[in-house]
């Protein structure tokens, strides 16, 4: 019975580790993606600066930094594109409801 129930420990405690590394895997791609177009705004570099410390703690084996620095760079651009974008283009924006 300890065999198995340190077998399904095991299971557990890396199966977490193996979802980190495809998050920062999937992360990477949506950057790659994002940034293959370069934006106009300064955020941009910021994006550029946190993606490229994701790729270095990738190459490291480092998974928390990777996830925690693409996901920083995610963060960056959307905001960029929020505020490059935002107005007027959510929805109701200038449908005249200021009563």
């Amino acid at each position: 019975m300890k065999p198995t129930l340190l077998l399904l420990a095991t299971c557990l405690v890396a199966a977490p580790a193996f979802a980190d590394a495809d998050r920062c895997n999937e992360n990477l791609q949506k950057l790659e993606t994002e940034t293959g177009n370069p934006t106009e705004h300064t955020s941009a570099n910021e994006a550029k600066m946190f993606i490229e410390q994701a790729r270095e703690a990738q190459a490291r084996g480092d998974t928390n930094a990777c996830v925690t620095a693409s996901e920083r760079a995610l963060k960056t651009l959307d905001q960029s594109y929020r505020q490059g974008n935002g107005s007027g283009s959510g929805p109701g924006a200038g449908s005249g409801n200021a009563n």
